[in-house]
């Protein structure tokens, strides 16, 4: 058989008792009021909603709190989401990782001893030039000091350096 029971409607009681509620919840507030005064000297980390006291959460128990918020097949999207692409981070630093190791031991291998060669051919061509000038240098203290002496020996070493006894 069914069975029938009365329902009465929040609204309708509240307008018959609605008077005697609205001075129970003033009372309350300013209680509540005095109370929080002496609380907030005490403690300023309490926020305080109607008598309820609720402690500062750290950012890590709000998220962890959302977890319930979020659907489960949310959650398995997100997180396979995160998943590829901490994947794709992991493979392209390993990349990069390995093309810098490849640059770095080319350029140690092979472009430091074509510097030090091309130093040392430097190095030589100085010793030429400066050998060179000792020579010119000789031959004009003994020429006679000036560079067109006597003989014509000015003219030949325009051309270029002359062997000695020539």
């Amino acid at each position: 058989m069914v069975q029938l029971t009365e329902v009465t409607d929040e609204s309708v009681r509240r307008s018959n008792v609605g008077q005697e509620d609205e001075e129970a919840w003033e009372n309350d507030s300013e209680a509540l009021s005095d109370d929080l005064s002496d609380d907030e000297d005490e403690d300023d980390d309490d926020v305080s909603e109607r008598g309820l006291a609720v402690r500062k959460e750290t950012l890590a128990q709000r998220i962890a709190a959302l977890k319930d918020i979020v659907p489960p097949s949310t959650r398995r999207s997100l997180a396979l989401r995160f998943q590829t692409a901490s994947t794709y981070a992991s493979f392209g630093g390993k990349v990069v990782g390995n093309l810098g190791w490849m640059v770095i031991t080319t350029a140690i291998l092979v472009g430091l001893p074509y510097t030090l060669a091309s130093e040392g051919e430097a190095m030589i061509v100085q010793q030429e030039r400066e050998y060179a000038q000792q020579q010119n240098g000789a031959q004009q203290m003994l020429g006679g000091g000036a560079p067109g002496g006597l003989d014509g020996q000015g003219q030949q070493q325009q051309g270029g350096i002359r062997p000695p006894g020539f």
